[in-house]
């Protein structure tokens, strides 16, 4: 929600309902930890102090009841906006499977990707771009994706193909898809909604998106893996490609942000190829230079160490406290041990055996990242039976910094695991 708060939803003991909930790490309880947190829902905050929420709970695998999205005031909690979340009448709406990348609140307008699933385009779920206006009056509009029928025929007026993110800010929103990515124009006239496509679409297909305000990072995949456009917010006037950052890769970047200590930075995660390559990102250049690499890392123990190798890393952020520089990342942060003896040789004893959680690293060098030096804390809690796809930082106002963490539950029809969501100061 800002720089010392956060919030969760977190179900009410009195009847069984959800609660939004806050905690600022000034005023902490440091071992926050919780596991009734059973509601799938996307928080985003937007840079004049609102927060949006859908209000829906997933009683199935995609199955969700309660669909509504509420406005917030993020300082008092009091709700300025309720929309329903219902892009097709009478039609349950489910969000985009990366939710994070549809669910868009800007300055103006909240912008939400989802499927429906009771209306196809051939074999396909029919999906929507839906509009609301946060600071006006105007009825919302809910642009299809695909235009009806017995074949997948997309809709001329967007061109993305299957829906993967879309962002908002200004009068724009910037949509990709299976097409490409391209600009498009929300016009008010009158307090009616209507859009308009600016130019052509990039033609290549994204992995997913995000945005601050002030930028938009969009992980490319398909035939450009390995790379992350950088768009730039006008206010009034159409978003802007910077350029795009090129981190060498193989495979789509999953894990990135932007640095909360510096607005013109960004950090991003390699895989594939460039697995444990961590880069820094100019926003103004689009230039991306590699800072470390972490492959493997090794944790001190009775008689030796054990050396781990990193799994799926999905969160890295950047943190500054006085001249030291903290990275944390989180996921799987190990996905294979191996005891070490007290020279730090192999023991022949490898385990297969992952483990879930956050890693905090303290200035940490090429070398040091991978022998273990800079390794503040390996908080793979055996609570955390998924991996860690939550992650954010926050700082408090004498320089201490956390992070709030969370898994995510796994499908139904494999066995539900429970959310835990955790609060933990690292400096």
């Amino acid at each position: 929600m800002d720089n010392n708060t956060f919030g969760y939803i977190g179900k009410t003991a009195s009847n069984g309902g959800f609660r939004l909930n806050t905690v600022n790490v000034n005023t902490r309880n440091i071992q926050l930890t919780g596991s009734a947190l059973d509601s799938n829902v996307s928080i985003q905050t937007a840079a004049n102090g609102k927060i949006a929420l859908i209000i829906a709970e997933e009683v199935g695998y995609e199955t969700f009841i309660g669909e509504s999205l509420k406005v917030y005031d993020a300082a008092t909690l009091r709700e300025l906006k309720s929309f329903a979340f219902s892009p097709a009448a009478g039609k349950d709406a489910e969000p985009l499977h990366h939710r994070d990348a549809g669910f868009s609140l800007g300055d103006k307008y909240l912008a939400v990707a989802s499927e429906v699933d009771a209306i196809t385009s051939g074999t396909s779920a029919q999906q929507f771009i839906s509009i609301y206006d946060v600071v006006g009056s105007a009825a919302a509009i809910h642009i299809p994706v695909f235009i009806a029928g017995t074949t997948k025929a997309v809709n001329p007026a967007l061109g993305t193909d299957t829906l993967l993110f879309v962002s908002t800010w200004g009068d724009y929103f910037i949509a990709g898809g299976n097409s490409g990515t391209g600009i498009f124009k929300i016009k008010n006239e009158n307090n009616q909604l209507s859009f308009e496509k600016e130019g052509t679409l990039d033609g290549i297909a994204p992995h997913w998106a995000i945005s601050n305000g002030k930028y938009v990072l969009e992980s490319k995949a398909g035939t450009a893996p390995g790379k992350v456009k950088v768009w730039k917010w006008n206010g009034t006037s159409a978003p802007t490609v910077v350029g795009t950052a090129d981190t060498g890769d193989s495979g789509s970047v999953r894990g990135y942000s932007f640095d909360a200590e510096d607005a013109n930075t960004a950090y991003a995660f390699g895989v594939g190829t460039s697995v444990g390559k961590v880069f820094s990102i100019n926003l103004t250049t689009a230039a991306a230079t590699e800072v470390f690499t972490i492959t493997t890392w090794n944790i001190a123990g009775r008689g030796g160490s054990t050396k781990h190798t990193l799994g799926m890393v999905w969160n890295l952020e950047h943190r500054k406290a006085d001249t030291d520089n903290y990275y944390v990342l989180s996921g799987t942060v190990s996905s294979g041990q191996q005891p070490l003896d007290g020279d730090g040789n192999d023991t022949g004893t490898a385990t297969t055996n992952s483990m879930n959680g956050v890693l905090v690293l303290k200035n940490p060098t090429s070398t040091t990242a991978t022998d273990g030096t800079a390794v503040v804390s390996a908080a793979t809690d055996s609570s955390y039976t998924t991996a860690v796809r939550t992650m954010k930082t926050f700082k408090s106002a004498g320089g201490e910094i956390f992070y709030a963490a969370k898994n995510y539950t796994a499908n139904p029809a494999w066995g539900a695991t429970p959310y835990i969501l955790q609060l933990r100061k690292i400096n």
